[in-house]
């Protein structure tokens, strides 16, 4: 009877020789992965140097391009969010979907609920608004949307601050602000800036004569009104003027719209209040939306 003979189907396992590869494997995998560490604190640590070396050349050197950098930074650094007033109006929102949501009617469809939230809601938007007058960089101002009447612009006459806001925008910088020219020189803010989108309406912030309505290389085009015997209002850097000099306007009647001609970076109104002469804070006139 002939031998059987069997082979084996797999090959014997060499637990040792595989042993000595998972070693082999694991010290390269856990040297690459020092290797990398290394590289990445080196690379952060560069870019944390050059970071640091370029903030100290923008302070230390004195040119139009660093100083503009700098007082950009300065704007955004002194925005301001009340984040008590944030919560405040999230929680309103919420009391009124709440209030709604307990009302719906069988026939009324989701629109209509969507709608009436969006009309309380608005409403408390205003109201908050209106409480105070802007008084700070980066606060929103609201423009006045229609063309008082003659009879409103006579009561309002005799008040001290009877202006309205020319334009709706975020106050960029206030009046006697130390800026920076293209030239690179300091000098104080004379007036307030404005920050819109180009071509947003402009209007007169009261009722006047155009005394002249031009264009020059600071200011681009500009106007400028006479309000009775002492006070003159601006409107600077706009995109287009609307009105002529000698023309009479009302108070919220459109007289230009807002661009960025002249030094302007971006656009925005740079709006400027004269009186005897001299420039004064154009917010002391501004009046309160909500008188």
């Amino acid at each position: 009877m002939d031998d059987i003979v069997y082979r084996q189907r797999y090959p014997r396992y060499n637990v040792q020789q595989s042993l000595r590869r998972t070693r082999k494997s694991k010290r390269k995998r856990g040297s690459g992965e020092r290797l990398n560490l290394v590289q990445k604190f080196v690379i952060q640590t560069v870019v944390c140097v050059v970071v640091l070396l370029t903030a100290v050349l923008i302070k230390n050197i004195n040119s139009p391009i660093t100083n503009y950098c700098k007082d950009k930074i300065k704007g955004i650094l002194s925005y301001n969010i009340d984040i008590n007033s944030v919560f405040g109006k999230i929680d309103s929102f919420l009391a009124s979907a709440g209030n709604n949501k307990s009302v719906i009617k069988e026939d009324e469809s989701v629109e209509d609920v969507v709608e009436n939230v969006n009309e309380k809601s608005g409403s408390q938007k205003d109201a908050l608004e209106s409480e105070n007058p802007a008084e700070e960089e980066g606060t929103y101002v609201k423009s006045a949307e229609t063309v008082l009447t003659d009879n409103e612009t006579e009561n309002q006459e005799d008040l001290p601050n009877s202006f309205i806001i020319p334009v709706g925008g975020i106050i960029g910088a206030l009046y006697g602000e130390r800026v920076y020219t293209p030239e690179g020189t300091e000098e104080i803010h004379q007036g307030i800036d404005i920050k819109a989108l180009k071509g947003t309406p402009v209007k007169a912030a009261a009722e006047g004569e155009v005394i002249e309505a031009g264009e020059n290389q600071i200011y681009g085009k500009y106007i400028k009104i006479k309000h009775g015997e002492d006070i003159i209002s601006l409107y600077a850097h706009c995109s287009d003027l609307l009105v002529s000099k000698g023309q009479n306007v009302k108070k919220g009647e459109t007289v230009a719209k807002v661009g960025n001609t002249g030094t302007s970076q971006e656009p925005h109104l740079h709006f400027e209040v004269w009186e005897k002469g001299t420039p004064v804070n154009p917010l002391d006139y501004i009046q309160s939306p909500s008188n």
